[in-house]
C-alpha cells in the first residue's frame, strides 16, 4: 500500500494557479421581511407575479409583496410544514410533518387539506388541474386541485436504507418523471398513474 501511494503522488500534476476574478454585478438587498422560522433544509419560497409566498417551518404561510417586502397576509396551517411553497397564482400548496397537504388561495383564504400517507418533503408540483404530492415514504399522490380529493396513488419498491432527500415531481408534457432512490427513474401518466 505504501508503494502504490508513493507511486501516486509523483505523477501527480500541480494545482492549477487560481486566476483573479474581478466582479461584474454589485448586489444590494431591497428589502428583508421575517415570515418565521424555516426548516432549512426544504424551505424553498415561489414567486408568482407580484407575490413571494413563503413558509415558516412552524405552519405560517406568508403572502409579501415583490416590490417592497410587505406582508399582505399570513395563514396558519394546523402543523410544522416540510415542504417548499407551490404556487399557480390562484393557489398557494404546502404539505407539512404530518403528511398534510393544505390549499389557500392567493388571497390567503384556505381552500381544503388532504392527507397522503406520510410526511410531505418535497414542494408540490401543480400539473393542470392535479397536485402532485411526493411523500416521505416514496409514494407520489396525484390530488385534484379544486377539492383535494385524491385522484390516484404510486408506491414504488425501496431500498430498506436510504438516505432523506426531497425531490419533486418534475413534469414532461403529460408524463410525471419521479426520480427514487437506487437510482432509478420513472415515468408515470400524470392523469392516471399508470407506469409509462
Amino acid at each position: 500500500l505504501s508503494l502504490f501511494g508513493c507511486g501516486a503522488t509523483d505523477n501527480a500534476l500541480p494545482p492549477t494557479p487560481l486566476q483573479d476574478f474581478k466582479a461584474s454585478l454589485t448586489l444590494h438587498t431591497d428589502w428583508v421581511t421575517d415570515v418565521g422560522s424555516p426548516d432549512p433544509q426544504v424551505s424553498a419560497p415561489v414567486v408568482w407575479g407580484n407575490a413571494v409566498y413563503a413558509a415558516g417551518s412552524f405552519g405560517q404561510l406568508s403572502r409579501v409583496d415583490a416590490k417592497t417586502g410587505v406582508i399582505r397576509w399570513n395563514a396558519q396551517t394546523k402543523g410544522s410544514i416540510s415542504s417548499g411553497v407551490a404556487s399557480d397564482g390562484e393557489h398557494v400548496l404546502v404539505g407539512t410533518t404530518k403528511g398534510m397537504v393544505f390549499s389557500f388561495s392567493s388571497q390567503g383564504k384556505m381552500l381544503w387539506q388532504s392527507m397522503v400517507s406520510s410526511e410531505v418533503l418535497s414542494t408540490p408540483t401543480i400539473d393542470g388541474e392535479s397536485v402532485l404530492v411526493r411523500s416521505g415514504d416514496g409514494r407520489v399522490h396525484a390530488l385534484n386541485l379544486a377539492d383535494g380529493v385524491r385522484k390516484w396513488e404510486y408506491q414504488a419498491t425501496t431500498p430498506s436504507l436510504i438516505l432523506r432527500s426531497s425531490p419533486a415531481v418534475a413534469r414532461l408534457g403529460q408524463l410525471a418523471l419521479v426520480g427514487l432512490p437506487g437510482g432509478k427513474l420513472v415515468a408515470l401518466d400524470s392523469a392516471t398513474g399508470n407506469l409509462r
